[in-house]
């Protein structure tokens, strides 16, 4: 949904690679991500 929104190229590889990272760190990233969003979204 990265490239949806933005077309952010910076995402995929953290998606292309799930095994490599813990999934807490996936949902950290992905609301980091979903917030920054949100901002730009309100302003």
């Amino acid at each position: 949904f990265y490239d949806v929104i933005s077309g952010d190229l910076t995402a995929p590889p953290v998606i292309k690679e799930p095994s490599q990272i813990l999934n807490v760190e996936w949902i950290q990233v992905a609301l980091n991500v979903a917030s920054a969003r949100c901002i730009v979204f309100v302003k």
